[in-house]
């Protein structure tokens, strides 16, 4: 009886180990909030896809005011909303990760259109429906076509940051990198 526990016990040890690993390798991978992938998960994915020569479109959301959902209906809220977009760009298909706060980056299966990305656009920016509340986010996308856009994983980060910045800015809320964006940062 007492091996009988013994055993019991030395499984129940390895059972509870093999948890801890699956979720410990789980948060290495994704972010926890959006479920999407994390920075550096998807750093290594383009890395590989750039070594492979492949032309593929990055596209960066960011959700323009986020703050004032965090102010104004609490950080679960926000979250909620995070959660919620996250779930949206999942089903767009290809691969998609957290980056920061209030910005995700998504690397379509196919390359996309203007229009293809107002349409994509007008998804995920219907309401949200949370708890009683409807919360519309507004979204500033970012487009980088790449290698064109970006030889390196550095440049491609640098470089969208640039160009959703300057979405940011703009009226439409859309911008494509265009050369020579940079040089009024650096």
């Amino acid at each position: 009886q007492e091996i009988s526990r013994l055993e019991e016990a030395f499984f129940t040890m390895q059972e509870g180990i093999r948890n801890r690993e699956e979720k410990i390798e789980y948060q290495a991978k994704y972010d926890l909030v959006t479920k999407l992938y994390n920075r550096y998960e998807i750093t290594d994915y383009i890395k590989n896809r750039l070594a492979a020569k492949d032309e593929f479109d990055v596209i960066s959301f960011k959700v323009v005011g986020f703050r004032e959902v965090n102010n104004s209906f609490g950080y679960d809220s926000g979250d909620a909303c995070l959660e919620s977009l996250g779930a949206r760009i999942k089903v767009l298909g290809g691969r998609a990760a957290r980056l920061n706060g209030s910005e995700v980056l998504w690397v379509p299966g196919k390359q996309l259109a203007l229009s293809d990305l107002d349409s994509i656009r007008d998804k995920l920016e219907e309401a949200h429906i949370l708890k009683g509340l409807e919360i519309r986010l507004k979204l500033a996308i970012g487009h980088l076509v790449l290698p064109k856009d970006a030889s390196t994983v550095e440049y491609v980060f640098r470089n969208l940051s640039i160009v959703v910045q300057k979405a940011e800015d703009e009226a439409v809320l859309y911008q494509c990198y265009q050369e020579g964006m940079e040089q009024e940062y650096l």
